[in-house]
């Protein structure tokens, strides 16, 4: 099985929301500064990724729990 980048990034992002909730998007932030900081340009581009997934799925959360379907 070929997983890409993006597939990595969301199931990443999934995975920060369930394991930091509400401050996923604050600590992936965090991760992404730091690398800026040190001069990690492949690794801010990877967590660039997670956090546009991050968003992704936290809109994609908050639709299913203003229909009712929370999963």
């Amino acid at each position: 099985m070929h997983l890409s980048e993006q597939d990595a990034a969301a199931i990443y992002a999934r995975a920060c929301l369930s394991w930091y909730g509400g401050k996923a998007a604050q600590i992936v932030r965090a991760q992404i500064k730091h690398l800026r900081r040190t001069g990690d340009e492949s690794g801010v581009k990877a967590w660039n990724e997670v956090a546009m997934q991050l968003s992704k799925a936290h809109q994609n959360r908050r639709i299913r729990s203003e229909n009712g379907k929370l999963y």
